[in-house]
Formats: structure tokens, C-alpha cells, sequence
């Protein structure tokens, strides 16, 4: 069987992914200078509830989309997923509309309509990128990514500087910049051909819906970690404080975005060569290289951590670096609990990837409720950490149980230690504490040489 480059892949999706979120950070920064704190945490809790909305609008058919795909192109195939998907989701989004409406009526939340629309049409957008990316169409997909997030950014940037854009202006830019590449996918990717409506089968459609809704707890999970403690703290810090923690998470998602990108072409990779005889030996030789690069990257973005927070956002979130090195922790978790969690999509195990999402999600909620109120941000920081740690606890338990993967946990040990050092000395406020740093990773990296030069020396593929 003939795989694809993981490295080429790899660097394909870096060129885009790299390029749209660029654009997408720039804006973020820069509304630090035209947006107060409490702007800030409230552009930020919308976007939160945008978050939680999306897999239940979209109900994670894209996924689904991806692994059938990539697993069968003939026009037969493609037709059938396609015509089948586009009548779930439209479906779905008429459904969901109405009791929305009705839930809405009762509560009247001011950016509903906007909200909708904006998931709405975000789901049927993510389900045509996936259709292409499993069609390995991958130049169309990633421009598509790049057009949007410079079409968005440009809008939102100028309406902001010289019009004074608001937060509802931010969402219709949004929508105007999601609907426009919305038909132009329509066109490039010449999707009315692959509609027909005899194609439309029932049991099929429950086979595509049964794979994805597995997800759709795992989504929601997901935004417990990560995003249901918003809320927490805006309710007991206010929204300045929210403001704040958005800005400090944004610079670990730097080191997120970086390993994203590797994300997207190890997901295809997994589940090209999960029938391969020389799989688990495979996937245990990209997991070292990958905590490798994942854990060195990190410390080096620690290194420079208050540096880039001085220099980047204004002075007013200055004090964000505070939270970003616990953050990053967050984020080395939960970089390898995804890692593990493409391999379970590999091996159609979507129960595994909800199961650990959920318990990692309720702890990370149980811990908000019980930290932030007594340490602020930092138990806001910690409460994300722990759920993130735990996820990454079961899925590598359950890995282990399904393959025959060999994990570095003597490796991961000593890196994630040197981490420890690396940020615990960031606190310490003495003149040449930079400099101290930077010579303790150096001299481990003078130590650590033969191991670097044998791993990286070498291709990703045998």
C-alpha cells in the first residue's frame, strides 16, 4: 500500500494553517488596544457559546465525512456521503432553529440571530472543507482556510479602527466572510454533481450519524475543558477578568496552532495505515518524535513568554503572562490526548475519545466551581489543566489496551520535569533570571544531543 508523506502533509497543512490563524491572532491583538476588558470578555464569552453550539448544529457529520471519504472515492461513494450528509445537516439546522426559537423566547439572548446563522452556516462550511480534504484536494481546502480568516480579518480589522465596530458588527463580518466562501467552495469544488437525491438511504444515513454523534459529546466535553469555566469566571470575577484569561490563553494556542498542524496530516495518516502490519511500530516512532517536539517547542515559548506578551497586546494585559505558563501545560495534554484520539478515529473508536472527554470535561467543571472562586484565574488555569491531564491519563490507558503502542513515559518525564524548572523560575524576579533559563535548557539540549541527532536525523517513515 502507498501513504502519503506524513512530513509532506505535515508541511502542506502548516502553509495554511499558519498563514489563517496569522491573521486570526493579529486581530485578537489588536483589539486588545481598541477594546476594553470587559469587551474583551464578552467578544470572548460569545465566541464560547458559539463553540458549544457548533457540534450540535453540525452534529460532527464532517468527521464522518472524512472517514468515509478517505476510505472509498469512487464517484459512488462520494455521491452517497455527499447527498446523504447535506439532507442530515439541513435537517438538522431546521430542527435545531425552531427549538432554539423557542428557547430564546424565553430568555431573549441579543446575539441570537447572528449566532445561529454564524453555526449554521460554519457547519456547512467545515462539511464541504472536510468533503475536499478527504478527496485529497488539500490545495483547495487549505487556500479556502486562508481566504477566510484574510477576508475576516481585514473586514473586522478595518471596521474596528475606523468605524468603531462593535461585537455585532464582528459577527456579521464573520458571516459575510463565512456565506461568501461558502459558494465559492460550492463552485470550485463543483459540489452540484455530487448530489442526487436517489442516493438518499436511511440506513446509510444512520451508519454516518451513529460514527459522528459519538462525537458530539466528546465536542461538548471538550468545551468544558477548555471553555464552560468562561462563564465561572465571569460570573464570580467579572467580565474584565475574563477579558484577561482570553488574552493569557491566546498565547499558549500559539504552540496549538503549531502542533495543529501536524494534527490535520497525522489524522489522515492514521487512518490511511491503520490496517498496516507495521502500525503500532509506526505510530510508537511519531508519538516519541511528537512529545519531543511538542515539549521543546513549549519550554521555548516559555522562554520568551513575557517578552512576547510586552511587545504583542497592550499594556493593559501585560499581567496575562502570569497564567500562561500553567495554561501551556493545559495545552501539552491536551496535545497528546489528541494525538491518541486520532488514532481511536482511526480505529472507528469514537466511544473512547467521549469517554475520556466527559470525565476529563465534568472534573475540569467540578474544579472551576471550587478553585476560581478562591484563586481566582489561577484556579481558572489549574481547573483547565487537570481536565486536560486526566483525558490524556485515558486515552493513553485505553490505547494501550487496543494496540500494542509503546509509550515514552521515561521521556515525557524528564521533559515535562525540565518544563517545571523552566516555568517555575519565570516567577522568580531577578535581573539575570532570563539568561539563567536560557542556559539551563541550553545545557540540556549539549547533554540530550545523541538522542536528538539519532531521532531527528532520520525520516518520519521507515
Amino acid at each position: 500500500m502507498k501513504y502519503n508523506s506524513l512530513k509532506k502533509l505535515t508541511l502542506l497543512y502548516s502553509i495554511g494553517s499558519f498563514t489563517s490563524k496569522i491573521f486570526n491572532f493579529g486581530l485578537v491583538f489588536i483589539l486588545t488596544y481598541f477594546y476594553t476588558k470587559e469587551e474583551i470578555g464578552e467578544y470572548d464569552i460569545v465566541m464560547t457559546v458559539f463553540t458549544l453550539g457548533l457540534p450540535i448544529i453540525s452534529l460532527q457529520l464532517s468527521d464522518a465525512v472524512l472517514r468515509w471519504v478517505i476510505e472509498d472515492k469512487s464517484s459512488i461513494n462520494l455521491i452517497s456521503v455527499f447527498s446523504n450528509v447535506l439532507i442530515i445537516q439541513l435537517c438538522n439546522i431546521a430542527i435545531t432553529g425552531l427549538f432554539f426559537c423557542v428557547v430564546n423566547y424565553f430568555f431573549n439572548y441579543q446575539y441570537f440571530i447572528l449566532l445561529f446563522t454564524l453555526i449554521s452556516l460554519n457547519s456547512l462550511l467545515v462539511f464541504f472543507q472536510q468533503f475536499l480534504r478527504g478527496q485529497k484536494k488539500n490545495e483547495i481546502y487549505i487556500l479556502s482556510s486562508i481566504v477566510y480568516s484574510v477576508i475576516f480579518s481585514l473586514i473586522a480589522v478595518f471596521g474596528v479602527v475606523y468605524f468603531d465596530f462593535k461585537i455585532n458588527d464582528l459577527l456579521l463580518s464573520n458571516i459575510f466572510s463565512s456565506l461568501l466562501l461558502i459558494l465559492i467552495l460550492f463552485f470550485v469544488g463543483d459540489f452540484s454533481s455530487f448530489f442526487n437525491y436517489r442516493k438518499i438511504n436511511l440506513e446509510f444515513s444512520k451508519k454516518l450519524t451513529l460514527y459522528s454523534i459519538n462525537l458530539i459529546p466528546n465536542a461538548i466535553s471538550w468545551w468544558l475543558i477548555v471553555s464552560a469555566n468562561r462563564f465561572v469566571i465571569s460570573y464570580y470575577l467579572g467580565n474584565a477578568s475574563n477579558g484577561l484569561f482570553s488574552i493569557a490563553f491566546k498565547f499558549p494556542t500559539i504552540i496549538m496552532l503549531v502542533i495543529q498542524t501536524f494534527q490535520l496530516a497525522w489524522q489522515e495518516k492514521a487512518m490511511d495505515c491503520y490496517e498496516s502490519k507495521n502500525r503500532d511500530e509506526y505510530f510508537s516512532s511519531v508519538l516519541k518524535k511528537y512529545i519531543v517536539v511538542l515539549l521543546i517547542l513549549s519550554i521555548v515559548f516559555l522562554l520568551f513568554n513575557k517578552l512576547l506578551i510586552r511587545n504583542l497586546v497592550s499594556v493593559n494585559f501585560y499581567e496575562a503572562w502570569k497564567y500562561t505558563s500553567i495554561l501551556l501545560l493545559g495545552v501539552i495534554f491536551s496535545s497528546i490526548s489528541s494525538f491518541i484520539g486520532s488514532i481511536f478515529l482511526s480505529l472507528k473508536q469514537t466511544k473512547s475519545i467521549f469517554h475520556s472527554s466527559f470525565i476529563g470535561g465534568l472534573l475540569s467543571i467540578i474544579f472551576s466551581l471550587i478553585l476560581i472562586p478562591e484563586y481566582g484565574l489561577y484556579g481558572a488555569a489549574l481547573s483547565l489543566v487537570i481536565g486536560f491531564f486526566v483525558v490524556m491519563i485515558l486515552r493513553l490507558n485505553k490505547v494501550l489496551k487496543l494496540t500494542k503502542i509503546i509509550v515514552p513515559y521515561k521521556l515525557l518525564l524528564e521533559l515535562f520535569f525540565l518544563y517545571l524548572i523552566i516555568m517555575k523560575l519565570e516567577f522568580i524576579h531577578f535581573d539575570f533570571i532570563f539568561f539563567i533559563r536560557i542556559a539551563i535548557f541550553s545545557i540540556y539540549l549539549v547533554v540530550r544531543r545523541k538522542f536528538f541527532i539519532q531521532n531527528f536525523l532520520v525520516n518520519y517513515e521507515k
